[in-house]
């Protein structure tokens, strides 16, 4: 983890506060959103994954997929799995979304890495991070999203109750998700 964070660190510093609060500019394992999935798994690859996922959304205009460490030819030097979205039509695979995740399973360990991560990213961006807690009976989600010029980063932490994480074959992890304007207008008004 201390080895995550140091890189982290040192690939946000490397950017100017103009060019860290424009979500092109970051990336997670070389990856940046407006990028082509295409530069880093064929289209048999990405399509393989992506029948892998069931789907909740309400709207299909975008589609998701993950990505193990070691899927493909593509082994990640941080994460454990990256996350996507891109637009259903859209034979290019151009990325709105991408996430980095942690298998994390303790909860003290998640959201003290969280507050590590935020703290760091506040040292970079002009805007101030909003900080949200969401608890119901499936579990808690603790978010920290900094709002950029053309999209968004957040730092996020899934402590679900073991039911749910078995009933979905889901794990509890930290994501960093950065995402565009675009997929934030879909995700708050159509997606659910």
């Amino acid at each position: 983890m201390k080895k995550f964070l140091g890189i982290l660190i040192l690939v946000f510093t490397l950017q100017t506060p103009s060019q860290a609060d424009d979500v092109r500019d970051l990336e997670i394992e070389g990856m940046s959103v407006g990028d082509s999935l295409l530069d880093y798994y064929s289209s048999e690859e990405i399509e393989l994954r992506v029948s892998r996922i069931i789907s909740n959304y309400k709207s299909d205009k975008f589609i998701r997929s993950s990505f193990p460490s070691g899927f493909g030819s593509k082994e990640f030097k941080i994460y454990d799995f990256i996350g996507v979205h891109f637009k259903k039509k859209d034979s290019t695979y151009k990325l709105h979304a991408l996430s980095g995740a942690f298998l994390i399973h303790n909860k003290s360990k998640c959201i003290k890495k969280h507050d590590e991560i935020v703290k760091d990213l506040s040292k970079i961006f002009t805007s101030k991070p909003k900080y949200n807690v969401f608890e119901d009976e499936e579990g808690e989600v603790i978010t920290s999203h900094f709002s950029l010029d053309n999209g968004g980063i957040a730092v996020r932490c899934n402590i679900l109750n073991e039911e749910i994480l078995k009933k979905n074959n889901w794990n509890r992890s930290l994501r960093v998700l950065i995402t565009t304007n675009t997929f934030v207008k879909w995700w708050k008004s159509e997606a659910y």
